[in-house]
């Protein structure tokens, strides 16, 4: 049939909302790959996989307040320095703690990573005003520096 109406690549892409690029009908455009991987989901997959949720949930008869979802966050991995700040951004801005980040790595969580840190300098603007500090006293220099550190060990030999 295809023969018969002299379908092109392009066609068939069209017909199935499939990118040309990602079957090799053409040269991809310009854009990051995330960006391609994204507008691949948007234009291509979330309304199937969406349908596809819908009908489990009614198959499967599950009470509203529970349903099926896909995990996509495979298909919309960054590349790893863009993973990698994003991870640092959000452990660092306190919406999400180490272990979280690690879990989406794949890798095991570390004693202390469940609890979001925030910078003790981050404070409300309300309250920069009329705040108080605590009281921490002066911290007290070395008693030697290092240079004299030094020369006190090499006293010794």
């Amino acid at each position: 049939m295809i023969d018969q109406l002299k379908f092109s690549v392009e066609d068939v892409c069209r017909a199935f909302h499939v990118p040309p690029h990602l079957i090799g009908a053409s040269t991809p455009p310009n854009y990051s790959i995330e960006q391609l991987t994204s507008n691949y989901y948007s234009q291509t997959l979330q309304t199937i996989l969406e349908g596809i949720e819908a009908c489990l949930d009614d198959g499967l008869e599950l009470p509203n307040d529970l349903g099926t979802e896909f995990d996509i966050s495979q298909l919309m991995r960054m590349d790893t320095s863009s993973r990698f700040e994003a991870w640092n951004k959000a452990v660092g801005g306190g919406w999400m703690t180490p272990n979280e980040a690690r879990a989406r790595e794949n890798l095991p969580p570390v004693p202390g990573g469940d609890t979001p840190y925030m910078q003790e300098q981050n404070w409300p603007l309300r309250h920069l005003a009329d705040r108080e500090l605590p009281d921490r006293g002066m911290t007290s220099p070395a008693k030697h520096s290092s240079r004299n550190w030094i020369t006190k060990d090499m006293d010794h030999d």
